[in-house]
């Protein structure tokens, strides 16, 4: 075989090497940029939950019967008494404009009676609120009990 020959065997031998060596290469950098993306998505996805808390919503309806609740909440988007009783319940409610709060009517149905003095309050850790129930805020870990009571 020629030196020619030997040259020609070679570049071309080089040649091959260069383009396999050039797409396994772009193969991988694809690769690499979509599990990037999928690490970085699933990065996202799991600082969202640990941002994610939970409080308790009781619902008493003074005759034996009470409703247990657990409500994940984000501080800032749904972290009211408001939000967390919305979540687990039907509630009817009237807006005060002037207060921008809200008076709970009824919750899954059972309407405050003015004739007998019931209405529904609620307690926050124990405590009854002084605010309204789309003015107090509540964070991970806090009980929030509606209890339908006479208040006459």
């Amino acid at each position: 075989m020629s030196k020619d020959q030997i040259f020609k065997v070679l570049s071309i031998a080089f040649l091959i090497w260069a383009l396999l060596s050039t797409v396994g290469l772009a193969y991988f950098y694809d690769q690499s940029n979509k599990y990037m993306a999928m690490y970085n998505s699933l990065y996202q996805k799991l600082e969202h939950y640990k941002s994610l808390s939970y409080v308790y919503v009781i619902i008493d309806y003074s005759n034996g019967t009470v409703e247990k609740h657990r409500v994940s909440i984000i501080e800032g988007k749904n972290n009211t008494v408001f939000d967390a009783l919305k979540a687990v319940a039907t509630i009817n409610y009237t807006y005060y404009q002037q207060y921008q709060d809200v008076f709970i009517d009824a919750i899954n149905g059972v309407w405050n009676n003015k004739t007998a003095g019931y209405y529904w309050l609620f307690y926050v850790n124990g405590k009854l609120s002084v605010k309204g129930a789309m003015n107090t805020h509540v964070y991970d870990g806090d009980r929030i009990v509606w209890n339908y009571t006479k208040v006459m």
